[in-house]
């Protein structure tokens, strides 16, 4: 006799049939399947999320010397007039050197140090 819909959900994990008489199975086998379930789904929705990012994702090292575009982070400020819609998004430096995996160090294109950037933040 089916008491609920997870029942009929349960009977159809285990293939069998409705016109059959069906044993009700322990707690701590119910358990056990759903517990299976959850983790098969977790796992399945783990190697998704797994392929879009690894589309999206890239590894770029830049070597000492190469020239670069990095993000200005402007702010509007109104005592200055200035609208930072209207900046300079990305402006040309240098790199000189990696600080760690994915910081370096830039320097615009006259030889001034511009500071520690991450990765992210520049593009060729």
């Amino acid at each position: 006799m089916f008491r609920n819909g997870g029942d009929y959900r349960l009977a159809r994990k285990l293939d069998a049939d409705a016109a059959v008489e069906i044993k009700q199975l322990p707690r701590e086998d119910q358990l056990q399947i759903l517990q299976e379930n959850i983790v098969a789904r977790a796992h399945q929705a783990f190697e998704k999320s797994k392929k879009w990012y690894n589309l999206k994702a890239r590894e770029i090292q830049y070597r000492p010397g190469q020239e670069v575009w990095k993000r200005n982070f402007v702010f509007s400020d109104f005592s200055r007039n200035i609208n930072a819609k209207f900046c300079k998004r990305y402006s040309q430096c240098r790199i000189m050197r990696p600080v760690g995996k994915n910081m370096y160090g830039l320097e615009n294109l006259h030889g001034i140090r511009l500071g520690v950037f991450h990765a992210k933040d520049l593009k060729q």
